[in-house]
Formats: C-alpha cells, sequence, structure tokens
C-alpha cells in the first residue's frame, strides 16, 4: 500500500525488495562463513565485513530511482572489490552481486512478463553457492 500522497510508482516494488533482502541475506551468510573458516579476528573477516555492509544497506532504501542507483553501484563496488582480493576468495561475493543486478531490473510495471525469470537467474547462482559451501561445512 502506498503512503498518502506518494504515487505507488514511485516506491520500489516489492519483489525488487525482497531481492535486496535475499542479497543482504547472503552476503550476512557469506560474512558468518567466513568468520566461521578463517576464524573471527582473521584479516579475512574484515574483508568480508567490508564487503557486506553495503550490500546490507540496500533493502532500507524505498525510492524507485535511489533503489535502482543503489542496487547498481552497490553491485559494481562489490564485484571491483572482489576483484581485486580473488586471491583471498572474495569472488564468492559475485552472485550476490548478480542478485542486487536482479533486484535492480526485476520490476513488474516495467517488465511484466520477464520479472521471474531475472528473479530465477539471479537468486540461481547462489543457491548453488551455498550449498557447496553447506555440503563442505557438513562432511
Amino acid at each position: 500500500m502506498s503512503e498518502p500522497g506518494r504515487p505507488e510508482g514511485d516506491r520500489a516494488h516489492g519483489v525488487q525488495r525482497a531481492l535486496a533482502v535475499v542479497a543482504a541475506l547472503d552476503a550476512a551468510f557469506l560474512m558468518g562463513t567466513a568468520g566461521y573458516l578463517a576464524g573471527w579476528d582473521n584479516y579475512l573477516t574484515c574483508v568480508a565485513l567490508a564487503t557486506a555492509v553495503p550490500v546490507l544497506a540496500t533493502p532500507f532504501v524505498g525510492r524507485r530511482t535511489p533503489f535502482l542507483g543503489t542496487c547498481l553501484v552497490v553491485a559494481a563496488s562489490v564485484c571491483t572489490f572482489s576483484l581485486g582480493l580473488f586471491v583471498l576468495g572474495m569472488f564468492v561475493f559475485w552472485p550476490t552481486a548478480a542478485i542486487l543486478v536482479a533486484a535492480a531490473l526485476a520490476d513488474p510495471r516495467r517488465r511484466p512478463h520477464g520479472v521471474w525469470l531475472i528473479c530465477f537467474f539471479g537468486v540461481l547462482p547462489r543457491l548453488a553457492t551455498a550449498w557447496a559451501v553447506v555440503h563442505h561445512l557438513t562432511r
């Protein structure tokens, strides 16, 4: 439901915000995994925290245009930061960036037919990575 005095089209759609929440949960999961595997007082945990914190802010942006900009800028910065720290394993945040790009593109008001396909391909890489991490930790 829209706020009084604000048109409905001015807010980010619920699907977009849900994908942003999935990306934030994913970043928190990766940060927790890095802390568990490397020890909580390790450099890797601090780097994972620095990568995850901007992602955690995206679900709290409510208006559509700033939401799109925030998702795309955070996704680009996560990819750039992760590329620079590829050797440390920060490439695991790339699917998080893909989810943020999917969140920016998944507006059913603008693309009514492709939204669920965007959601599927945005979340699919993270499901595979989460399965691999859980499988590794439970062996």
